[in-house]
């Protein structure tokens, strides 16, 4: 295998054209090694008629995951048996991913008998279980329990263990039975390549200046019901009294959002726009459009955020509010606007004094585009992959 790397084997739940965040950085991530020399391999679950799978040199992709049951898992293992060693094995592990509503123990089971004959094992975890709440069911409470048992087998089938967000590690520490163990955080990287169309791009902006509207407003996402919620409280204010300003809302579920904020605030009629789903190279043209982003999130904005990611990637002014799941260096970096988790009112305060200062505006931007080339973008990743030269910790270590 070039350069020394041997085969890389990522195991996912989902892969392009599969829709999903994991799906995107198993693709981004699975291009990365392959450029930096590796020979990898994608094990996924079928496609539908029709679909086929992108082309990207170095990568092949396995559909054979099936449900990933034993069967499965044995019948992946006996091709991987095929490659020359070294053989890396790199599971982008969401619970609900791999079937067996989110308790597929044999899954463990298979890593821990991999590693056992040499593969290398590494588990990325996008997410570890279901997060209880107050007045949750019990059934919801004891899914919740048996996936943190599964989430403590992984961790022992593992030589090295990645997390999506610092959060995480709270989880995960009390269930690691090697309680030395270093997490390394691997954030998500942005899945929007930010496209070089000025001609595309000043299209879009002509099409939102119609009406005498010389501000654009933007949010990026799918626009689930409890973000479009937020989103809400603070870009309707931002809106009102306003007629220079538009909002355009971006991505799949947009048009939903925007048609009902159309219903419930007719005063706002032409001045609401959405993209609706559409492909990258739209997002991001529709992104560079804009003059500031309104990005909130339930939990607070943290790394695992993909539709964060995309807008400091274009360098744009981002305001977001804080939360539990949210890292403490971004309110140090200076590369976000950040109001208190649930208080819509310091956010709205927050856009206006952007809106205000359009020398504020750029350097904000500019501040969240620095720290993403430093910390956040793919070939951090794959640096970190690729050097897999420190000493895993042994297999056999008992846990308590």
């Amino acid at each position: 295998m070039s350069k020394g790397f041997g085969s890389w084997q990522i195991l996912t739940g989902e892969y392009p054209p599969q829709m999903g965040g994991v799906a995107d950085y198993s693709r981004q991530v699975a291009g990365g090694l392959a450029i930096a020399g590796a020979d990898v391999h994608v094990w996924a679950p079928q496609i539908g008629p029709g679909q086929s799978d992108e082309f990207i040199p170095g990568v092949t992709v396995h559909r054979e995951a099936g449900s990933w049951s034993h069967a499965d898992l044995d019948r992946i293992g006996s091709t991987i048996d095929r490659f020359d060693t070294p053989r890396r094995i790199l599971l982008q592990y969401a619970p609900n991913a791999f079937s067996r509503r989110g308790l597929n123990f044999g899954l463990a089971r298979w890593l821990a008998e991999r590693r056992m004959r040499g593969d290398s094992v590494r588990v990325m975890f996008h997410e570890v279980t279901y997060i209880t709440k107050p007045g949750d069911r019990i059934a919801r409470r004891v899914l919740a329990f048996a996936q943190r048992r599964l989430a403590a087998r992984l961790l022992r089938a593992a030589d090295f263990v990645d997390v999506a967000i610092p959060y995480w590690n709270r989880m995960l520490r009390p269930l690691d039975c090697f309680k030395t163990r270093t997490y390394t955080w691997l954030p998500v990287m942005s899945n929007v390549p930010v496209v070089a169309d000025s001609g595309g791009v000043a299209e879009v902006r002509r099409t939102m200046a119609s009406g005498g509207v010389s501000t654009t407003i933007g949010s990026f996402g799918t626009f689930a019901s409890d973000v479009a919620a937020l989103l809400a409280e603070a870009m309707i204010p931002i809106l009102s009294g306003h007629p220079e300003r538009k909002a355009i809302l971006i991505g799949r579920g947009s048009d939903r959002i925007a048609s009902e904020w159309a219903r419930a605030h007719p005063e706002l009629a032409g001045r609401i726009m959405a993209t609706g789903a559409c492909s990258l190279e739209e997002i991001s043209r529709h992104l560079q459009a804009c003059d500031l982003l309104i990005q909130p999130y339930p939990g607070g904005a943290c790394s695992k955020r993909g539709s964060l990611m995309a807008g400091i990637s274009h360098g744009l002014p981002i305001v977001t509010n804080s939360g539990e799941v949210m890292e403490p260096s971004w309110t140090a970096s200076g590369a976000i606007a950040v109001a208190p988790d649930g208080d819509s009112a310091a956010m709205v305060r927050l856009a206006e004094e952007l809106l205000a200062d359009p020398v504020s505006r750029a350097r904000l931007g500019a501040s969240g585009l620095a720290l993403y080339e430093d910390r956040f973008a793919l070939r951090r990743t794959i640096d970190v992959l690729i050097d897999q030269d420190k000493t895993p910790t042994p297999a056999e270590v008992p846990c308590v």
